[in-house]
């Protein structure tokens, strides 16, 4: 038979136990996993490669990330696994050739926690080109940009847009007639001499792209005066016109053919009529026939006379 004082104490041992028990502390919860978008870009032109990152936290190397794209149904597209800073790099490429925008979210898979990003937004737009375009043109010289697009479909319209005032301004625009490139004049501007700076876009179902930014130099260089024929020992000159915007530089050049090379050889000041002379001194006592041409610099825009000929005799 059980005595009560063993009974007693074994009642008191266990009470003791489950007071013990009540009294000490918890043990520390799970912190639950996050994910994190840390960089996407989110308007790109068609035909980019284009992935996203992501930081899971706490940070353990090995998890795996998806991204999925909200094309209904929903797709997944593009699995990575996360480093030991707990990032991962994952693709967002679907239906890469096509303008419009898509919703994604990206979601990690943390043992039985599949915590996931907020939907974010990716837009493909029209991949804007420019083709061809000349540097330089003469004030009133008619001009054309050829400009290429990747994405058009049937309805969208070509545009050029000139810089004015520090902010982009609609110069032309027209429905395009091929789905691959259009071309516009460069009317902005025209008839004054200038540095103008236009650039090229495409809108196709309302999202609209640009080509990169490019200048048109409007300024002239003519030949007004030059001999074909000189005796030796006769120095002759010629004379040039020069059209270019306010405050350009105020000298001009001759240049000569010389060992397959064009060479500057003399300089001259430029008057208030744009006009400069410049002498022929280049062979002035060798017989023989030498090539000439004028030239005026603007910055890194050149412009050039047509060649001629003297022939010293």
């Amino acid at each position: 038979m059980f005595s009560h004082k063993l009974l007693s104490r074994g009642l008191a041992a266990v009470c003791a136990g489950v007071l013990a028990l009540a009294l000490a502390p918890a043990p520390p919860a799970h912190a639950a996993s996050t994910i994190t978008l840390v960089s996407a870009h989110t308007i790109v032109p068609v035909g980019s490669h284009l992935t996203a990152t992501v930081r899971v936290t706490p940070a353990v190397a090995g998890i795996y990330v998806y991204s999925v794209v909200h094309d209904p149904p929903w797709h997944t597209v593009g699995a990575a696994a996360t480093d030991a800073a707990g990032r991962a790099t994952v693709s967002l490429d679907w239906d890469i050739h096509t303008v419009g925008t898509l919703g994604w979210h990206i979601y990690a898979e943390v043992g039985e926690e599949v915590p996931q990003t907020g939907t974010f937004s990716v837009t493909r737009t029209p991949n804007v080109r420019l083709l061809s375009a000349p540097r330089t043109a003469a004030p009133g010289q008619p001009v054309t940009a050829r400009v290429g697009v990747t994405g058009a479909i049937a309805g969208s319209t070509g545009f050029t847009d000139a810089l004015v005032g520090g902010s982009w301004s609609r110069s032309q625009q027209a429905p395009m007639t091929s789905l691959t490139e259009f071309t516009l004049p460069l009317t902005y501007g025209a008839s004054t001499p200038g540095i103008y700076t236009f650039r090229a876009g495409a809108t196709v179902n309302g999202i609209t792209g640009y080509s990169g930014r490019f200048d048109l130099v409007r300024a002239s260089l003519n030949l007004q005066a030059a001999p074909s024929n000189l005796p030796v020992g006769v120095t002759g000159s010629a004379r040039g016109k020069v059209v270019a915007p306010p405050m350009s530089p105020t000298t001009g050049a001759l240049e000569v053919w010389h060992g397959g090379w064009w060479v500057p050889i003399q300089w001259a000041p430029i008057n208030s009529a744009g006009e400069f002379t410049v002498p022929l001194a280049y062979g002035v006592h060798t017989a023989g026939t030498y090539t000439f041409r004028l030239w005026y610099s603007l910055g890194e825009y050149d412009l050039y006379t047509r060649s001629w000929t003297v022939t010293r005799s």
